[in-house]
């Protein structure tokens, strides 16, 4: 599956603040994941990352929720945010602990597969 650029909706309050199309929200190998443009781009080159004040990368069932996330990490130096759509195998069970609706990655070398994004532009406040 590519990579699919998701256009940002105009209408995102009317549709209860979900980024993307039904079918993905609720395909269950589903998780979403809000962060900068600017780490989005390291993620497309080196996989998700641990950093030191971080011991796993956590991912959402549905996307609201990133898109806060998404909102949150823009700075002057990335000024838009991005949802990230990624597709976890269904046996994926070690280095990977679910929550309710949270998905935790501790084991760097089992990256879900991105198979989607949405660029969150610096003009929309998230409300």
């Amino acid at each position: 599956m590519d990579m699919k650029q998701y256009e940002f909706p105009e209408n995102i309050e009317e549709l209860e603040y979900q980024v993307f199309p039904f079918d993905l929200e609720n395909d269950p190998a589903i998780f979403f994941h809000g962060t900068s443009e600017l780490a989005f781009n390291s993620i497309k080159k080196e996989g998700f990352r641990l950093t030191q004040q971080l011991p796993s990368i956590s991912f959402i069932k549905t996307s609201p929720l990133s898109l806060r996330y998404a909102c949150e990490r823009r700075s002057p130096a990335s000024p838009n945010g991005v949802v990230i759509v990624v597709q976890f195998p269904t046996n994926a069970t070690q280095g990977v602990r679910r929550e309710n609706e949270f998905l935790y990655l501790h084991d760097m070398s089992k990256q879900p597969l991105v198979v989607g994004y949405c660029i969150i532009p610096s003009s929309y406040q998230y409300r």
